[in-house]
This record gives structure tokens, sequence and C-alpha cells, in this order.
């Protein structure tokens, strides 16, 4: 196991150099995650360690951050136009495929319908703001992050407002992460510790771990109010 401690030091320099592999990689995650196939904690990691490492710069940040979002447009883009384009077919292979997600459609479809209009309230934005809003506020919701794209492309939602709602979503996920990793460094700073790679890595495994948890909770706990009502 000697050369475990090389190969982390290897792969979070090349995260906080931002390289061309690293790049590409995030792309691919953030597709792939886009389209089902979760990653659990890559893309969380990352962001708290960069945030973490304070020398890390500006401009490699943006580079990171650029390459999540267009791979979360990029895969996010390949399921709403399925959906837009094939419609019902779509609909049927979701339903045996994910059966879960095929469930939602109903409630995501008038809530995404519901923002584009205001729900009958005085607004003071844009309907296509509205929207984005909805979308975004959605994609943070733990559970709902492929169905609200399925649901924005079979009501036909313009694809900009969608881009739209994503780009608010990762601004606000990735930010929280990044400001959450400034915050873990500038508090150690202050207590006068400096914790060896492993310790760190731990300390943010279980940290996620129990954000997911909480997030789990919550959930399955909103859910079961629902059905009792």
């Amino acid at each position: 196991m000697e050369w475990f401690p090389g190969i982390v030091d290897l792969a979070l320099g090349a995260v906080t150099n931002a390289t061309f592999p690293v790049l590409a990689a995030l792309f691919v995650v953030a597709a792939l995650t886009e389209v089902g196939m979760p990653f659990p904690f890559v893309i969380d990691t990352v962001l708290f360690y960069i945030g973490y490492n304070t020398g890390t710069i500006p401009l490699r940040v943006l580079a990171i951050l650029l390459a999540l979002f267009l791979g979360r447009v990029f895969g996010s883009g390949i399921i709403y136009a399925l959906a837009r384009l094939v419609g019902r077919p779509f609909i049927r292979w979701l339903t045996r495929r994910f059966p879960r997600i095929a469930r939602r459609l109903d409630g995501l479809k008038a809530r995404l319908v519901g923002g584009s209009r205001g729900g009958g309230r005085i607004e003071f934005f844009s309907p296509e703001i509205m929207a984005g809003t909805t979308v975004c506020i959605l994609r943070l919701t733990p559970g709902l992050l492929t169905g609200v794209t399925v649901a924005s492309g079979l009501i036909h939602l313009r694809f900009d407002v969608f881009v739209f709602g994503v780009l608010l979503a990762s601004l606000a996920a990735d930010g929280a992460l990044l400001v959450s990793g400034l915050l873990a460094a500038l508090g150690i700073q202050w207590i006068g510790i400096t914790p060896s790679w492993w310790v760190f890595l731990i300390a943010l495994v279980v940290v996620m771990g129990a954000f997911w948890a909480l997030q789990h909770y919550f959930t399955k706990r909103r859910r079961n109010t629902r059905s009792n009502s």
C-alpha cells in the first residue's frame, strides 16, 4: 500500500492543475450522472478539495466549473431531446427501466408548467426566468435530477430556458461545495492543525455520507407524509 499515497497525491495535484484529462473526465462524469449513472461523491470531493486548497488558481477553478456545466448540459440535453422528440415510446421505455422516475413525471410536469405561468401569483420576473428557476429548484431536490429533464422535454420547455435552470442549479450546488471547502480550510488554519491527506479524505467521506443520509431521510419522510395525507 506504499504506492497509494503517491497515487492520491498525483490525482489531487492533477485536479488542482486542471489538466485536460481531468477536465475531460469531469465532463464525462457530469454527463453520465445526468443520464442516471451516479458517481457518488466524485464531483463533491473534487469541488470540496478545490475550495479547501486555497492556492488553486481562479482560472483553473473556472475551467473545472465550466467542464462540469458543459457535461451536465450535454448529458441532460440527450435526455431532453429524447423526451421531446420521441415522446410516448421513450416514456414506455422509461417506465420499464426507471419506474420511480416515470411515476413522478405528472407531478414534475405540473410544477414546471405552474412555474412558467407563475401559478396565478403576481410575478416580477418573466415566465422564462420563473420556469428556469423552477428547473433549478427541482434539480436541487434529491432524486429529481433526471425526472425534471424528462418532464422539461415532454412539455416542450424551451431548451435555452432549461439550460438556464441547469446553470442556476450548477452555480448553487458547486458554489456551496467550494465555499464549504474554503470554510473548512480557514477553520483548520484558525485551529492551527495540518491534517494529512488520508485524514482529510476520511473526514470528507464521512461528511458527504452524513449529508446524503440526511437528504435521503428527509426525502423519504416527506414522501410518507404525502402518502398518508
